[in-house]
């Protein structure tokens, strides 16, 4: 079990991903001192998750915000050729 001293923590202040195939690999980046920022103040953490992981985090994501998850758009032009 880990103690709280063993966390580190920081603000969020960006991101990137990368789509792997069947996992993604998230870099998080933060920082724990006041702006301005210099780059060795920006720390990185990198993550690797399977996509259904990933789906997971990100409805959590939505769900702690107050917000809804973006609905997908239907193929209207499909549904007219299909009579759907």
């Amino acid at each position: 079990m880990s103690t709280p001293d063993q966390y580190s923590y920081g603000t969020l202040v960006g991101w990137t991903t990368q789509d792997l195939g069947s996992k993604v690999v998230i870099r998080l980046q933060s920082v724990t001192t006041p702006t301005p920022h210099s780059e060795s103040d920006v720390h990185s953490a990198y993550f690797m998750m399977d996509k259904n992981q990933a789906v997971q985090l990100g409805h959590c994501l939505y769900e702690l915000a107050g917000q809804r998850a973006p609905a997908t758009r239907k193929r209207f032009w499909l549904r007219r050729l299909f009579g759907n």
